[in-house]
């Protein structure tokens, strides 16, 4: 994810990394929260374009594979057909925090 302050962001927002196109989840008239799309090391252009007004941001945003998560081991590995509510737990080896899978 990926948090974006500034001002005058509408419902028009939208987010891109160099070409590729960051998803909005959240947003109000001063910050943007989006899916940061995959991409390969190095630096890209951020830009944010607001009915059809397009800004860069003046610093760039940085891929850098040797912070991306690795899944090291998921529990449990077999559930029932018909799902539960709580999978387990996948710890990823680069982040400080535990992700939960809830069946959806």
């Amino acid at each position: 994810m990926l948090e974006l302050t500034g001002s005058g962001f509408d419902d028009s927002s939208e987010v891109y990394l160099g070409s590729s196109e960051c998803v909005i989840q959240e947003r109000n008239s001063s910050w943007i929260m989006c899916i940061t799309p995959a991409g390969s090391d190095g630096e890209v252009n951020t830009y944010v374009r607001v009915s059809g007004t397009t800004a860069q941001s003046a610093t760039n945003f940085t891929y850098d594979e040797a912070n991306s998560p690795e899944v090291t081991s998921f529990s449990p590995d077999t559930i029932s057909v018909q799902g539960v509510l709580s999978m387990g737990v996948i710890t990823p080896t680069a982040l400080s925090s535990q992700l939960f899978i809830h069946k959806v």
